[in-house]
């Protein structure tokens, strides 16, 4: 085969070869449009779950740093708003008006004993409701944290489970590259094989025919 030839069926082959390995397309480009859009679907229903849950748990966070830090602040704050309310007073008023009537009756009314006992009694009471409105505040509290360790709680699990939706999704998306990378590789070096067997086949035919010109 004279170097014409030779340069000719080089020149066909590359051309061709170059050709089909143009048409060689990753399957895997349909796909991406879709999987592009999984990410986003999951923050759209993930995301506010674990929005809720950080703001939750940032506010249990505030509230046991004071308490923890500073208890005696943490209580004068509660304090701040106690009213006495109108079972104590009138708890406390019956309770001192039965001392004035005993104290008269025993003839000590008016004496540093009877302003001692009747300022023991007020205390007494006015120290009963302060209790109970701190036990009552707390308790309300209470429940409050609970509420937002609840919600703190819920937004790990989305947390969690948005973590799990984009590790697959993107695990799932670099695996059908993969694929797809694979499968063109695979088909050209398919195309390959064959070109280069017909044209060995070409010059076999050649030698045998003893050339083509």
């Amino acid at each position: 085969m004279d170097p014409v030839t030779i340069s000719l069926l080089a020149s066909t082959a590359g051309g061709a070869l170059g050709s089909i390995f143009g048409r060689q397309k990753n399957p895997a480009r349909a796909a991406r449009p879709y999987l592009d859009q999984i990410p986003g679907i999951g923050q759209q229903y993930y995301s506010p779950y674990v929005n809720r849950g950080e703001q939750a748990s940032q506010q249990a966070v505030d509230i046991y740093s004071r308490l923890s830090a500073d208890p005696q602040a943490f209580l004068q704050q509660i304090m701040a708003g106690y009213k006495p309310t109108e079972g104590y007073k009138f708890q406390s008023g019956q309770a001192l008006k039965a001392a004035n009537s005993a104290a008269a009756a025993g003839g000590y009314a008016g004496t540093d004993y009877d302003q001692m006992k009747r300022a023991e009694l007020a205390n007494q009471f006015a120290n009963q409701d302060m209790q109970q409105y701190i036990q009552n505040i707390l308790g309300l509290q209470g429940a409050g944290l609970q509420g937002l360790q609840h919600q703190g709680d819920y937004g790990y699990q989305a947390s969690s489970g948005l973590a799990d939706y984009l590790g697959n999704a993107y695990g799932n998306r670099a695996q059908l590259e993969t694929s797809g990378r694979q499968f063109q590789n695979q088909g050209r070096q398919n195309l390959t094989s064959g070109l280069l067997g017909a044209v060995g086949q070409i010059g076999g035919g050649y030698a045998g025919g003893k050339g083509w010109l």
